[in-house]
Parts: C-alpha cells; structure tokens; sequence
C-alpha cells in the first residue's frame, strides 16, 4: 500500500506500507512496487497477514465483547495485541 503518514494509518500499519508526501512521491512508490516482483509480495503477505490478525470479524466481535461500553473503538485502527 502507499499512503501518506497519517496517524491512523501508521497506528495500523507501522512499517508494511510505502509512505508517499506528494504526488511525485506516490508515483514514485507505485514504480517501484511495479518494478519489484518481490516487494509486493512481501509486501502483499504482509498486508494479509495484517488484515487476518486484526480485522477478522470473530476478533472484532471478541475485542467489542470484551469491553461492551467501549464497543472496540479504542481498538480500531490497532493491531497490537492482535497477532
């Protein structure tokens, strides 16, 4: 993925994505993903592995069980403690 630094997305993601300022650096980050077979796929694993750890609604509906007045929010957009 290339986003821009934004907290929510650096909350989730950490370091699994490719970071982008302005519009050169996105095209940049999207030639470079596109000339590299084995970035993307690393990158790809790793964004599934995020997705399935985090974002499974079994886990979801676990978090928000565990703290029904809260309702998970406290937890989106986090990963940790997920993996």
């Amino acid at each position: 993925m290339v986003s821009t630094e934004l907290p929510g997305v650096k909350r989730a993601t950490g370091d699994g994505v490719m970071y982008a300022r302005d519009a050169n650096d996105y095209k940049e980050r999207i030639l470079e993903l596109h000339g590299n077979n084995g970035l993307r796929y690393d990158m790809g694993k790793e964004g599934r592995r995020l997705v399935e750890a985090g974002y499974d609604w079994e886990k979801i509906v676990e978090r928000m069980e565990k703290d029904p007045v809260d309702g998970g929010r406290k937890t989106r957009g986090s990963l940790k403690g997920c993996e």
